[in-house]
């Protein structure tokens, strides 16, 4: 997070989702009036597969042309920012500590504590910690409470879950964004970062997934009683649908994605075909023009489909309190094909949305957390594909609010009770 200030007196911060196949940037001001977006840009990615960089040439290359996209547009030059993570290197797991009060009332630095000590746990070589997440706070063996600060108690015991990523896929995501003159101030996993953009309050108090379908990967989040309580990253993603395609098409991968955004449905059925023209061009492998089936196009789509739905089922279904889980909410630019939504909520049996960032200076639901957007921001940005870029604004604004940064006082101050409860404690 920047510390150059603009005319408002604000400080900067920036966002960068580094995706298997774009890059989204995020440039804001923070205010006390509130986050004052000053651009978002979307730009090729490379080097990088499955959440992961594997090329860290050709994805400096692209990260430098994302930054300079993103200087274009706001007239900030990016130094640092906050970055997401994605991969099946990202793991998770619980511990618990406890910590003497003594009879006294509970403070703020009792909470840091237990948290810290539950969170120091050891963890297996060739691995970070990105984040300590509080899953319960137990008061002299009471269970089950959120807010444990002014209670008067003699122990106090916290449940966290600390989220880990790989040492050698994080060393190489940031000598990557170094060698393209970006220094990453923090990080925050994928589905983490979506969720603190879309869900709302109720839904992550009565039991939601978040699931977040990039081009590389799938990330799944568990939200119940407020806490997350658990995290999953499936290695398939958008990506396999036009990997699908080209293997069943005999067609090459741009045209493959050509196939899937212009004429994809998970219905398995094609449009035209209802007035016989079942046809459709497309370029083969050797540069010729050949007619393929848009029925079977669409077949192909909607198997991966379902192949999805069943794995993402699966990890709900290992989750000990499955059947907490009332509904779920699903980002990523995958869902927006067209009858996505309606085959999820038929494959998951639950109610199912697209979760889309609310990028208005107010809630239009009262229950919603107030989101501290300055400014409306155009409703292209709106869809689910910029959940996670978003959201790593406010997990931003949050730590910043949490270490008395610039922009504390007055709104930011107010964020700090859902954010830090969300977000949990940083390492």
């Amino acid at each position: 997070m920047s510390a150059r200030k603009k005319k408002k007196g604000g400080t900067f911060i920036t966002g960068v989702d580094i995706g298997t196949s774009r890059i989204c940037v995020v440039v804001a001001e923070m205010t006390d009036d509130g986050i004052d977006v000053l651009s978002i840009t979307s730009t090729p990615s490379a080097g990088m597969r499955k959440g992961v960089v594997v090329n860290m040439e050709e994805a400096s290359v692209a990260i430098r042309e994302a930054l300079s996209a993103a200087r274009e547009e706001s007239g900030v030059a990016v130094r640092e920012a906050i970055l997401s993570l994605s991969g099946s290197h990202i793991e998770t797991k619980t511990e618990s500590a406890s910590v003497a009060v003594k009879g006294r009332t509970i403070s703020q630095e009792d909470l840091d504590n237990v948290i810290d000590a539950a969170g120091s746990m050891p963890v297996p070589s060739g691995r970070e910690i990105i984040h300590v997440l509080p899953v319960d706070f137990i008061v002299d063996g009471g269970m089950g409470i959120k807010d444990p600060l002014g209670m008067h108690a003699s122990r106090l015991e916290a449940k966290v879950n600390i989220i880990t990523a790989g040492s050698e896929p994080l060393r190489r995501l940031v000598i990557s964004c170094e060698k393209s003159g970006l220094q990453a101030a923090d990080f925050a996993v994928q589905s983490i970062a979506s969720a603190e953009s879309t869900l709302t309050a109720e839904e992550r108090e009565m039991g939601t997934a978040l699931v977040d379908i990039g081009a590389g990967t799938t990330d799944i989040a568990l939200f119940r009683e407020g806490w997350l309580l658990r995290s999953a990253v499936l290695a398939i993603g958008g990506n396999h649908f036009s990997n699908d395609l080209c293997v069943g098409l005999g067609v090459p991968f741009q045209e493959a994605e050509r196939i899937k955004k212009q004429y994809g449905t998970l219905s398995g059925a094609f449009g035209p075909a209802e007035a016989g023209d079942d046809q459709i061009d497309v370029v083969n492998l050797y540069g010729g023009v050949k007619k393929i089936s848009g029925r079977q196009a669409c077949e192909i789509l909607r198997l991966r489909g379902e192949e999805l739905l069943e794995l993402i089922k699966g990890e709900i279904a290992r989750f000990e309190g499955r059947d907490s889980i009332t509904g779920v909410v699903f980002t990523g630019g995958c869902v927006l094909m067209p009858s996505f939504e309606r085959l999820a909520e038929t494959m998951l049996a639950m109610p199912v949305r697209i979760g889309r960032p609310d990028l208005l200076p107010k809630h239009i639901y009262q229950s919603a957390p107030a989101l501290p957007f300055a400014t409306g921001i155009k409703e292209e940005f709106n869809g689910p594909e910029y959940a996670a870029v978003i959201g790593l604004i406010l997990y931003g604004a949050g730590s910043m609010a949490e270490t008395g940064g610039p922009g504390s006082e007055g709104l930011f101050n107010r964020m700090t009770g859902f954010l830090s409860n969300f977000m949990g404690k940083k390492r």
